[in-house]
């Protein structure tokens, strides 16, 4: 009964995560005229975030190699949306930080999550709180083993 309960609980927790992801890496167009991918957008935000961040650095937040964030940010460079510029204690060091056609993405992909955000949280309104503390409070359950499990691989 237990395994049962437990394949049926984490095929649905993998829909969903799935289907959140799907949504979220469909290329979109964020306001700029063009569409958008994952990848490209989330090195667009990093970037956003880390004004004068180098490609080393990126690829650190990214979790990705440093080649593959070259490519990515020659790509963004090429069509408006990042900018290099040298550091301003060492004129090897190339920067990064965000064009306007990067800021109106960014823009556009909060406003986009945001949406996308929204009707969820609408769902979850209509649960009551009882449910709601129950479903936090089992998640966290689930988190927790979930992370004694990776603990015990990483020993």
């Amino acid at each position: 009964m237990a395994n049962l309960r437990y394949t049926l609980l984490t095929n649905l927790l993998e829909q969903l995560v799935n289907k959140i992801v799907y949504v979220r890496s469909f290329p979109h167009d964020y306001g700029t005229g063009e569409k958008i991918s994952a990848a490209e957008i989330h090195a667009i935000e990093a970037i956003g975030r880390n004004r004068g961040i180098n490609v080393t650095g990126l690829a650190r937040i990214l979790v990705v190699t440093k080649g593959a964030v070259s490519q990515i940010v020659k790509k963004l460079e090429d069509r408006g949306y990042v900018a290099k510029f040298k550091a301003p204690d060492n004129d090897k060091e190339v920067l990064l930080k965000l064009a306007p056609r990067g800021k109106t993405a960014i823009a556009g992909y909060e406003a986009f999550r945001q949406g996308f955000d929204a009707n969820m949280a609408v769902m979850l309104e209509s649960i009551s709180d009882e449910e709601f503390t129950f479903l936090t409070q089992n998640f966290q359950i689930l988190i927790q083993q979930a992370d004694r499990y990776i603990e015990s691989l990483e020993e």
